[in-house]
């Protein structure tokens, strides 16, 4: 079953960049010329959840034997 899904998500890819080629290829430009945005926003979401994570780990003791 895997190998039939993926089959059938490669021909849905293939309709779409065949039907909307342009636009898609436009959008693909866009994003591209964003990607230091996005990874900044990325790598930022990433450290608040990191911290986030500490955080909680400290508030149920799991940080105790570091922290002697």
């Amino acid at each position: 079953m895997n190998s039939l899904r993926f089959l059938l998500l490669l021909i849905l890819f293939g309709v779409l960049v065949l039907y909307r080629g342009r636009a898609v290829w436009r959008q693909l430009g866009r994003a591209w010329a964003r990607r230091d945005y996005v990874l900044k926003v990325l790598v930022t979401v990433l450290g608040i959840y990191l911290l986030y994570g500490l955080y909680g780990m400290y508030q149920r003791g799991m940080l105790d034997w570091l922290l002697r």
